[in-house]
């Protein structure tokens, strides 16, 4: 298991990530995007009688910004589902 965790960790620290990078621009262009959409609008709800209103259009920025998080954000899951040692010759 060591040698195949060891061996996993090799191959993606020498891949390219440069997919990464555009998806985090991407991801922090759309939440950009819906901040200049929702700031103003819970700003100009400073009236008490629309309280719940507020509530209920933080909630969707919220919602929205886990969204486009879950969406855009880079990442890498590996999931090692079976191992076993195999001996291959002229494979790395």
């Amino acid at each position: 298991m060591t040698q195949l965790e060891a061996a996993l960790e090799r191959k993606l620290r020498a891949a390219d990530f440069s997919w990464a990078v555009e998806a985090e621009a991407r991801r922090q262009d759309e939440l950009e995007r819906i901040r200049q959409y929702y700031v103003p609008m819970l700003e100009h709800m400073n009236h008490p009688d629309q309280r719940e209103q507020k509530e209920a259009v933080t909630a969707r920025f919220e919602q929205r910004e886990a969204e486009i998080d879950w969406q855009y954000r880079p990442r890498v899951n590996v999931t090692v589902l079976n191992c076993g040692i195999f001996h291959l010759p002229g494979i790395d």
